[in-house]
């Protein structure tokens, strides 16, 4: 029997307001894991609640962090660096790998044993891409083809390591950089592909000894590890990648007009605006500022458009590498014919997850073609068929697509499994619907 909760999203006329999204729910993540390794008690203010958050939170508490929450914010009493205790029960990761990735390499410098299991789809997942460096800094681990459950065994003595990565992917470099935080010596990570660089403006915020360069069209991360971190109070900007569904809506849906406030802009996320405005969104970007963390933030504002299709060029894919799966969204609405360039440069992860995505828009009668290297999808012109239903296969990022694909289809598009939100992004439907969005959960 399938206990999967299905939605279904309506075609509506208009969105409008003003709206407060989430907080980020990576730099929540990153931020409660560097405040359990600084001295002294950090104060997490904007805190996402999503289920993702949470797994973080818990799993830190087993590792014995006091973690409170008050008034929807975080406080954090920091063990230090090489503080944390021996799990008292297995770490559930839930749906992500993303803070598998993650809290593997926090522990892989811990002289113990850590247990971590996930949801069935996290369990399909090769860990492969985040052990190997692991692996080369002394830690080790026992699983079946190097997927969840695993069994990591910690090391007592670290190895600093040079790592070379041309992933559009950070997750690999955020495990190594939170293992370089308790390995003696000086970790060294070069970047080919520049990728989201939260975890270095955090990391130099909390007085790690860390520095970025740009070297030969690469980034040069150097982090001595072993020093101490001191606590600051952390202010966690909007949801980049919420928002991104939100600018969606607003551009495509008729008589639309929307603003939201205190988004994250830094440079390696404003590609997704740039390509938008590339194919005439109408997009405006105000009280630009930068928050305490050193984070670049702006309100946006969003009024429907009339797009025209364009070519995504191999060099923009890191930058959006998140918001990809609403960006083919767009392309299968509008006018003309769109083509992503870059893909062989996708992990499995996300080649899979686009790989789906084009299946189920076939289904609404977009047409498509996909080679190794490019993604051309031709717009509908507006004429999106609709009214099937989207296996999403528990993934967010495509049930949060295919709803907002909704709102502008003939007939309207049932997902089925809503449930798989949750986890990252618990307040997507009711802003959606706050504005004017007509999202429904089926029993």
């Amino acid at each position: 029997m399938n206990s999967k909760k299905k939605a279904i999203s309506y075609k509506v006329s208009s969105i409008n307001g003003i709206t407060n999204i989430s907080g980020d729910k990576f730099i929540s993540c990153i931020a409660l894991i560097l405040a359990s390794q600084a001295i002294g008690i950090t104060r997490i203010y904007g805190i996402s609640l999503c289920q993702d958050v949470m797994c973080v939170s818990k799993a830190l508490s087993l590792l014995g962090v006091e973690i409170l929450y008050e008034k929807g914010d975080c406080i954090v009493k920091g063990v230090g660096i090489g503080g944390l205790m021996c799990p008292k029960n297995a770490l559930y990761m839930g749906n992500s790998f993303t803070i598998t990735c993650m809290l593997l390499g926090l522990l892989s410098t811990y002289p113990f044993l850590s247990f971590f299991y996930g949801s069935r789809k996290l369990c399909s997942v090769s860990m492969d891409r985040v052990t190997e460096p692991l692996l080369s800094m002394g830690s080790n681990y026992i699983s079946v083809n190097g997927k969840l459950p695993i069994l990591l065994i910690g090391s007592e003595d670290s190895i600093p390591i040079s790592y070379s990565t041309n992933s559009v992917s950070d997750k690999v470099k955020v495990a190594v950089l939170l293992a370089g935080l308790n390995t003696s010596g000086i970790s060294i990570i070069t970047e080919r592909i520049l990728t989201r660089n939260h975890i270095e403006l955090l990391l130099q915020y909390l007085n790690a000894d860390i520095s970025v360069n740009f070297i030969d069209d690469s980034n040069i991360i150097t982090l001595r590890g072993q020093k101490e971190l001191f606590a600051k109070d952390i202010y966690v900007p909007s949801d980049a990648f919420l928002a991104a569904f939100i600018v969606a809506a607003a551009l495509m849906v008729e008589n639309s007009e929307v603003i939201i406030h205190n988004v994250m802009i830094n440079s390696d996320r404003m590609g997704f605006y740039r390509i938008l405005i590339n194919m005439g969104a109408n997009i405006t970007l105000t009280n630009k500022r930068k928050s305490i963390i050193g984070e670049c933030i702006a309100d946006i504002f969003i009024k429907t458009s009339v797009l025209h299709g364009g070519i995504i060029l191999e060099k923009d894919l890191p930058s959006i590498v998140e918001e990809y799966p609403i960006i083919s969204i767009i392309a299968a609405y509008i006018d003309g014919t769109t083509v992503m360039q870059g893909m062989s440069l996708l992990d499995t992860e996300e080649r899979n997850r686009l790989n789906i995505i084009i299946c189920e828009l076939n289904k609404c009668g977009v047409n498509t073609e996909m080679t190794d290297s490019e993604l051309i999808i031709y717009g509908s012109g507006g004429n999106i068929c609709g009214g099937n239903v989207v296996n999403v296969h528990s993934d967010d990022k495509i049930a949060m697509s295919f709803l907002i694909l909704g709102m502008v289809s003939k007939q309207p598009i049932i997902i089925n499994d809503v449930e798989c939100i949750s986890s990252s992004y618990t307040d997507f439907i009711s802003i959606v619907n706050q504005l004017g969005g007509k999202i429904k959960k089926l029993i």
